[in-house]
């Protein structure tokens, strides 16, 4: 049966609209992919630094919410309907990735957790065969900092070493093997050296009892390296982290 020139383009236009699937791509254009997605230049911060910025973002996003509330409450009806529809069996790992999914919202977050910007890379939310390979790079290749100070101001009735350390536990034993540089600082002695604009000041253990604590308490799910002296910094730098 011959086809017309109509039905012939109509094949064309149809196939030149056919969505292209990421997992479609050779291997080593999709870790590509997923380095530009997930690895940043810039350090992740574990811990919040700034309480009252955090919480002045906070309430004016909570005041823009209010005035759009009309809005989204009619399209979170539509998203709901068609969630059932666009969901794929691998996209929940239903708690099975080393108690990682905890960071994820809407599953199991504390509130500890609101006072970090701690979900993991959207990209690594997708499916388990993206989400496997797209973690070991988020670990492996940025480089995550926490103040250990165990005298912080409470935030959430947490201190900054208590999110650390649930933090840790809660990404699981194999992400943490993933991981390659944990920096841990002290905010309050930083904040000291900004104000009176100081270059460094000697680490004596008497004097620093917050940094011994923290290292103590990480020496056995962590390994350490190395403290710099000058600027109350302790560097974990391994490839077997898993604890």
């Amino acid at each position: 049966m011959e086809t017309t020139d109509g039905d012939e383009h109509k094949g064309k236009e149809k196939q030149e609209q056919a969505p292209f699937r990421l997992l479609d791509l050779p291997a080593e254009l999709q870790l590509r992919i997923f380095e530009f997605a997930v690895c940043s230049d810039e350090p992740i911060e574990i811990t919040r630094r700034d309480a009252e910025d955090d919480q002045s973002n906070t309430e004016s996003s909570q005041g823009d919410a209010e005035g759009g509330q009309d809005d989204t409450e009619s399209e979170q009806d539509d998203t709901e309907s068609s969630q059932g529809d666009t969901e794929d069996d691998d996209t929940e790992d239903n708690g099975r990735d080393n108690g990682s999914v905890c960071l994820e919202p809407g599953t199991i977050e504390p509130p500890r957790f609101s006072r970090m910007s701690l979900t993991q890379p959207a990209l690594t939310r997708t499916c388990r065969s993206i989400r496997t390979d797209a973690l070991k790079l988020y670990y492996a290749r940025n480089r995550f900092r926490a103040s250990y100070c165990t005298d912080s101001e409470p935030v959430d009735g947490c201190q900054d070493f208590d999110v650390l350390a649930e933090w840790l536990h809660c990404i699981g034993a194999e992400n943490r093997s993933s991981m390659r540089k944990l920096e841990l600082f002290d905010s309050l002695f930083m904040e000291f050296v900004q104000r009176r604009k100081e270059g460094s000041r000697s680490l004596d253990p008497m004097e620093d009892q917050c940094l011994l604590r923290a290292i103590e308490q990480l020496e056995q799910p962590l390994s350490l390296v190395e403290v710099e002296t000058g600027v109350h910094v302790a560097s974990f730098l391994t490839n077997d982290f898993g604890g």
